[in-house]
């Protein structure tokens, strides 16, 4: 089942997320596109598309569940099994965590060290921030969501405060598909200034910058 962990593939001569070449797609160019990736032959047979579709808690009550199954009725998509799982079930088994896995393997599950940045986002980055993405890896200056909340006791809301501020400011790359950087913590206080002819991307710990964070937000 390792399709089902975003692996990197090989799409049009360059390494991509299997989840974000498969995204917004039918199943019948889902298919093609698989055929194109496994570099195999062979018919693609039409099939149905079908989905697991769900209410976020936030909007589960019984006028939001009535619009959906009177827009599915609208739309000619019938409904086959319905039901309802509790939170704590959802947070033990990482339910979210896996159906939106592309988004929480950056955020959470996977350090940025063992990420797959693309050469183009790298070289953003560098533009961007003035160092390059692997002397920002070596001084320890990126981190993911979880990491930041854990290590600056912050909780999700502050986190995001910081990066909807970051973003205003224009301290913000995309690396690829919903696949985000942003700068999201300041100088720490008292850190001397950079001398003019220091080079943050040779010796980025002689100036604590603001620790870039890698992070995934669903476009």
């Amino acid at each position: 089942m390792a399709w089902t962990k975003d692996p990197q593939v090989e799409v049009d001569g360059s390494m991509t997320s299997l989840f974000d070449t498969m995204e917004d797609i039918n199943s019948s160019e889902c298919l093609a596109k698989a055929k194109a990736i496994a570099k195999v032959d062979g018919e693609v047979t039409a099939v149905k598309n079908m989905a697991f579709v769900f209410v976020k808690p936030h909007a589960n009550n019984e006028a939001v569940q009535k619009l959906v199954k009177d827009k599915f009725a609208e739309s000619k998509i019938s409904i086959t099994k319905e039901g309802k799982i509790d939170g704590s079930v959802i947070d033990k088994k990482l339910l979210i965590d896996n159906h939106y896995y592309s988004i929480a393997n950056k955020a959470k599950l996977t350090k940025p060290k063992d990420l797959a940045v693309p050469e183009s986002g790298k070289k953003k980055f560098e533009e961007k921030f003035g160092l390059t993405w692997e002397a920002a890896i070596k001084a320890n200056m990126v981190m993911n969501a979880a990491e930041a909340a854990k290590k600056y006791n912050m909780d999700a809301e502050s986190i995001n405060a910081r990066w909807a501020k970051a973003k205003d400011k224009g301290n913000l790359i995309k690396f690829g598909g919903g696949f985000y950087c942003a700068k999201v913590f300041e100088k720490p206080a008292g850190a001397p200034e950079k001398k003019k002819d220091e080079v943050t991307n040779v010796k980025p710990k002689e100036e604590p910058k603001e620790e870039p964070k890698a992070e995934e937000k669903a476009e």
